[in-house]
């Protein structure tokens, strides 16, 4: 599965912050991105509304539209992101770590999609795969969101959760502290954060 996703409600900006899990909403992100482009690039080579269709539902389901975005970043990502995955394709490859590995996992899952369509032949045969894709990705993975109205809360939760899986290193730690004692907006704390790595 999915796994958890510790969320921060913000009640007060009615926004709803990841406190656990953003890797793996910004890959789930960038490879339904890729197969959304691949039903664009099928409409575009047959013309058949069906490819169409589907591309719009992963914006409207998934996605998001270019005023009403379902994932944001707060951090120096928030624009690449944005701009260059949720919107575009990546027209060069960047510089920052964390834009890199956007870049990469959004060229990983293009690769491995394209070369799935290649090896079909027909719209009918490419469209099928590309469902199965989107299909096994929408209805196969159960996604548990824990929510938590303050933010101390759901960095309490982070380190609980952590501390039964996967050890936290002591730089996770001290972030989580960080974040979790801040009196600043989360998305300041995030940019400062951002700025000492």
């Amino acid at each position: 599965g999915f796994g958890a996703i510790i969320i921060h409600n913000d009640n007060s900006t009615n926004t709803k912050y990841i406190v656990d899990g953003q890797q793996r909403c910004v890959t789930s992100t960038i490879f339904l991105r890729c197969v959304q482009l691949a039903y664009l690039d099928l409409y575009d080579k047959y013309n058949n509304m069906s490819a169409k269709e589907k591309a719009d539902d992963i914006s409207v389901i998934a996605i998001g539209r270019p005023n009403d975005i379902h994932l944001t970043l707060q951090s120096a990502d928030a624009d690449y992101f944005y701009n260059e995955i949720v919107m575009g394709t990546p027209t060069y490859k960047p510089s920052k770590q964390s834009q890199k590995c956007m870049y990469n996992a959004f060229n990983y899952f293009k690769q491995i999609i394209n070369n799935g369509i290649k090896s079909r032949l027909g719209f009918d045969s490419k469209k099928d795969y590309l469902d199965s894709l989107y299909n096994a990705f929408m209805l196969r993975f159960d996604i548990i969101e824990i929510g938590a109205s303050t933010i101390e809360e759901a960095y309490t939760l982070f380190e609980t959760t952590n501390a039964r899986g996967k050890s936290l290193t002591p730089g996770d730690l001290i972030k989580n502290t960080i974040f979790k004692k801040s009196k600043l907006e989360q998305g300041i704390v995030q940019q400062k954060w951002s700025n000492m790595c």
